[in-house]
């Protein structure tokens, strides 16, 4: 159960952090929502890793006072620091309480991460808004080949001037005849 949770926040996670650079508006208007919701549950799991480490504290604590009242039950000749920790080591509720409080601190680092992301999907926002403003999206535009714009333009100048040479040449002629 707690596997296809995590599937399902890593899932909600991808949609989130995810930027659609055509619709820069509407994630803006969402970021705030969104780093929101992973901030508020980062807290959720601080607190339980509280909760959790309060418990265990208290089990240990109430395992340490049944191993001084009664260490014959657990073995120990002679109580101390040491054989108290020993048997502490050993005993499967404290296991279970150092498993409990390891998911917790796990779950902790996962949502400080993605806290981490959404700081970073803030950013990468704030960087795609100022490339669009410089126009970065626009279209293509392919570079302009000044030398061969200049060629081309010397060529029809020069028909162009053939051209007004042959209608001269012509019209002189037509004026010699009349």
């Amino acid at each position: 159960m707690k596997d296809k949770l995590a599937t399902e926040a890593g899932r909600e996670f991808q949609e989130d952090v995810r930027i659609d650079a055509q619709s820069l508006d509407v994630e803006w208007l969402e970021q705030a929502e969104r780093a929101f919701k992973w901030n508020k549950r980062l807290a959720d799991a601080k607190r339980e890793l509280d909760r959790v480490k309060t418990e265990v504290d208290i089990d240990m604590a109430d395992f340490r006072m049944e191993v001084r009242r009664n260490p014959s039950k657990y073995g120990i000749e002679k109580v101390s620091v040491d054989a108290i920790e020993n048997c502490l080591t050993c005993d499967v509720t404290w296991k279970r309480g150092r498993e409990e409080l390891a998911e917790a601190q796990h779950e902790v680092d996962i949502l400080f991460a993605a806290v981490m992301a959404m700081n970073q999907r803030r950013d990468a926002l704030e960087n795609l808004v100022r490339l669009f403003g410089q126009n970065y999206f626009a279209g293509p535009s392919a570079p302009r080949d000044l030398s061969r714009e200049a060629m081309e333009s010397r060529g029809r100048q020069m028909s162009k001037d053939r051209i007004r040479g042959a209608m001269n040449t012509s019209e002189s002629g037509r004026r010699r005849r009349e």
